[in-house]
């Protein structure tokens, strides 16, 4: 009595593509297309947060003058003496992309600049995809 192992590979490559799919088709369902002028309007004003990579929470608010200030929020247990603050920039890109220019001091990597684009969910949520970490945008 000999086991089919090709048949059972392919009925498993059929059930994940398979069940991919719906998950495919709810992730481009749940999104929607604003206009550079709508997104703007959206992020002035809002906050961004997500924890790092070192798990440090992250957050800043845009400010309508194109300014903001990044605060790292380290974890005195971990004995880090004091939050580290960056101020910085932030724009809409003539594509539709969230900027953030961040003046870092030097002994944290000097400038960081880097545009992502924005999520914005059926429900009106917003979001951005920078790297590894999710940035949740709150109004």
């Amino acid at each position: 009595m000999g086991v089919d192992m090709n048949g059972a590979k392919l009925r498993i490559l059929a059930l994940v593509v398979l069940g991919s799919l719906p998950l495919k088709a709810a992730m481009a369902s749940e999104s929607q297309e604003l206009s550079i002028d709508d997104l703007r309007a959206r992020i002035v004003g809002s906050t961004m947060e997500y924890t790092s990579p070192i798990d440090t929470p992250v957050r800043w608010t845009n400010e309508p003058d194109g300014t903001t200030v990044v605060r790292f929020m380290h974890d005195r247990k971990r004995g880090m003496s004091h939050d580290a603050i960056s101020p910085g920039e932030w724009s809409i890109s003539e594509s539709g992309k969230y900027c953030l220019t961040e003046h870092r001091d030097t002994a944290h990597g000097g400038v960081l600049h880097w545009c992502a684009p924005i999520s914005v969910a059926t429900d009106g949520s917003m979001s951005i995809q920078h790297g590894n970490s999710l940035i949740a945008i709150h109004k």
